[in-house]
């Protein structure tokens, strides 16, 4: 837990060392917001651990979840999604 905490501060720091505005205080819009197929297939990995699903299972699972968007996305042509340079 400490070293989490001591990476948590270092990155801060290099942040303010570098005059940067840390992610947290940006505005961001809600529509700008996009999720991943790896934000998809996470949740799919703890929803089935939560339910008492094998971790193994859960995994494989996920990875499925992952699989299946892609494909589907690739037949759609749907890209990934793409994030532009803060201001």
């Amino acid at each position: 837990m400490r070293s989490t905490l001591r990476l948590l501060a270092a990155g801060a720091r290099a942040n303010v060392l570098a005059g940067t505005r840390l992610a947290l205080f940006l505005k961001v819009s809600p529509f700008a917001f996009r999720i991943s197929a790896g934000h998809y297939a996470t949740l799919v990995l703890i929803s089935l651990q939560a339910l008492g699903i094998s971790p193994v299972i859960a995994a494989w699972a996920g990875m499925a979840t992952i699989l299946i968007l892609r494909l589907v996305a690739m037949a759609l042509r749907i890209t990934l999604p793409t994030y532009s340079a803060r201001k």
